[in-house]
Protein backbone atom coordinates (compact mmCIF):
# COMPACT_ATOMS: atom_id res chain seq x y z
CA UNK A 1 0.00 0.00 0.00
CA UNK A 2 3.14 2.67 0.82
CA UNK A 3 4.25 1.95 -2.36
CA UNK A 4 0.80 2.52 -4.21
CA UNK A 5 0.46 5.56 -2.35
CA UNK A 6 4.38 6.66 -3.42
CA UNK A 7 5.51 6.49 0.31
CA UNK A 8 7.82 4.98 2.47
CA UNK A 9 6.32 1.88 4.55
CA UNK A 10 7.60 4.19 7.75
CA UNK A 11 5.57 7.28 6.43
CA UNK A 12 2.68 5.53 5.23
CA UNK A 13 1.95 3.92 8.39
CA UNK A 14 1.98 7.22 10.27
CA UNK A 15 -0.09 8.58 7.82
CA UNK A 16 -2.69 5.88 8.05
CA UNK A 17 -2.49 5.87 11.72
CA UNK A 18 -3.59 9.56 11.90
CA UNK A 19 -6.28 8.96 9.49
CA UNK A 20 -7.27 5.55 10.58
CA UNK A 21 -6.65 5.78 14.49
CA UNK A 22 -5.04 2.40 14.18
CA UNK A 23 -2.11 0.75 11.99
CA UNK A 24 -2.42 -0.40 8.86
CA UNK A 25 -2.26 -3.90 9.72
CA UNK A 26 -4.68 -3.67 13.00
CA UNK A 27 -6.69 -2.13 10.30
CA UNK A 28 -6.63 -5.01 7.54
CA UNK A 29 -7.19 -7.47 10.70
CA UNK A 30 -10.12 -5.74 11.46
CA UNK A 31 -11.47 -6.24 8.12
CA UNK A 32 -10.96 -9.79 8.10
CA UNK A 33 -12.47 -10.14 10.97
CA UNK A 34 -15.55 -8.53 10.27
CA UNK A 35 -15.64 -10.47 7.07
CA UNK A 36 -15.16 -13.86 8.84
CA UNK A 37 -18.43 -12.45 11.42
CA UNK A 38 -20.55 -12.12 8.06
CA UNK A 39 -19.51 -15.19 6.73
CA UNK A 40 -19.99 -16.74 10.40
CA UNK A 41 -23.35 -15.76 10.46
CA UNK A 42 -24.34 -15.14 6.61
CA UNK A 43 -23.36 -18.90 5.13
CA UNK A 44 -23.26 -22.40 6.33
CA UNK A 45 -19.64 -22.87 5.73
CA UNK A 46 -17.37 -24.38 8.46
CA UNK A 47 -14.46 -22.46 10.08
CA UNK A 48 -11.87 -24.20 7.69
CA UNK A 49 -13.75 -22.78 4.42
CA UNK A 50 -14.07 -19.13 6.38
CA UNK A 51 -10.75 -19.16 6.94
CA UNK A 52 -9.21 -20.64 3.36
CA UNK A 53 -11.81 -17.57 1.95
CA UNK A 54 -10.25 -14.80 4.07
CA UNK A 55 -7.05 -16.21 2.80
CA UNK A 56 -5.11 -17.87 6.19
CA UNK A 57 -3.22 -20.68 5.36
CA UNK A 58 -3.58 -21.80 9.51
CA UNK A 59 -7.45 -22.13 10.83
CA UNK A 60 -5.56 -22.50 13.72
CA UNK A 61 -4.00 -19.11 13.27
CA UNK A 62 -7.18 -18.05 12.22
CA UNK A 63 -9.38 -18.99 15.37
CA UNK A 64 -6.55 -17.49 17.71
CA UNK A 65 -6.62 -13.87 15.49
CA UNK A 66 -10.32 -14.20 15.68
CA UNK A 67 -10.43 -14.54 19.60
CA UNK A 68 -7.95 -12.11 20.13
CA UNK A 69 -10.15 -9.40 17.77
CA UNK A 70 -13.77 -10.81 19.64
CA UNK A 71 -13.05 -12.59 22.98
CA UNK A 72 -14.84 -15.54 22.07
CA UNK A 73 -13.92 -18.13 19.46
CA UNK A 74 -15.48 -18.83 16.09
CA UNK A 75 -17.53 -21.70 16.92
CA UNK A 76 -18.80 -19.57 19.83
CA UNK A 77 -19.40 -16.78 18.08
CA UNK A 78 -21.47 -18.66 15.50
CA UNK A 79 -23.31 -20.35 18.14
CA UNK A 80 -24.43 -17.12 20.08
CA UNK A 81 -25.46 -15.58 16.67
CA UNK A 82 -23.62 -12.53 18.11
CA UNK A 83 -23.61 -9.75 15.09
Amino acid sequence: MAKEAGLSVSQFSRRFTQIAGVSPMKFAIGQRILRAQLLLRGTSSNINEISDILGYEDVYFFSRQFKQVTNMTPSAYRQQGVL
